[in-house]
């Protein structure tokens, strides 16, 4: 990172940045090695020192497809945004925090795990962790994990 004066590097700071996201963008390869980025909703658990973003999907898509053929993300989320307003050009600047990362995603299989993902990533927006999902509604999504293998982050 150039601005070594931006960079955050406690894992605890950095994990409540990301608690305070709204979504992820999760970064792909498409078919023509462009990026194809895509934002997500997602929870977050933290365990043994090892992060997991959780996120649903459609069964089929561009995204889907992806995804089986290459599991190797990059993510990228920010806050806190604010423009710090001044009368000379070079004191105008945008505050912001952001996390980007680099990990492995995993489609989720097992019922009981897929709806434990599922209550994480409601608990992030709604703060209630007990919700039951249908049957039919298990049915017709993918949940993924994405298991973060690297972190940065910075606060500007």
């Amino acid at each position: 990172m150039r601005r070594k004066d931006c960079e955050i590097t406690d894992k605890n700071i950095i994990y409540d940045i990301m608690q305070k996201c709204d979504a992820v963008r999760i970064g792909m390869v498409d078919e023509e090695g462009y990026a194809y980025m895509v934002p997500v909703n997602f929870g977050m658990e933290i365990q043994a020192g090892t992060c997991s973003l959780f996120f649903h999907s459609a069964v089929s898509g561009k995204k889907i497809q992806l995804l089986k053929e290459n599991s190797k993300v990059s993510f990228q989320m920010d806050t806190a945004h604010k423009l710090h307003e001044s009368e000379k050009m070079p004191e105008i600047t945008y505050h912001y925090e952001c996390v980007m990362g680099k990990g492995l995603v995993r489609f989720i299989d097992d019922p009981a795990e897929r709806e434990r993902a599922l209550n994480i990533l409601m608990s992030h927006y709604t703060h209630k962790d007990d919700w039951v999902f249908p049957d039919s509604l298990l049915k017709r999504v993918n949940v993924l994990c994405l298991e973060v293998k690297s972190l940065t982050a910075k606060k500007h």
